[in-house]
């Protein structure tokens, strides 16, 4: 009885990971973590081919998308967060 219990306390707390904006917050997210891999990797051929300078714009690029797919993700996690207490708290 126990078990069943928890495991629909379980399902209950991912109801809002289908919310449309929490979705697009990560996705988001994923794109500029996709965005930042490309840069990091053609920074790593810029400088394997002895441009430095290039490779260090490049670089930055990348850090660039890396911020934002951690403010994308730090505000998902924290929408995620507070429409789950809010939800709880109202029952």
């Amino acid at each position: 009885m126990y078990c069943c219990r928890h495991y629909h306390q379980l399902d209950l707390n991912q109801t809002n990971q289908d919310d449309p904006y929490y979705v697009s917050l990560r996705a988001r997210a994923k794109d500029e973590g996709d965005e930042m891999a490309s840069y990091f990797e053609e920074s790593k051929r810029a400088y394997r081919a002895g441009d430095g300078a290039k490779a260090k714009m490049l670089s930055n690029e990348g850090k660039d998308h890396k911020a934002m797919m951690e403010q994308l993700d730090t505000e998902a996690s924290a929408w995620i967060y507070a429409s789950e207490s809010y939800r709880f708290s109202n029952r």
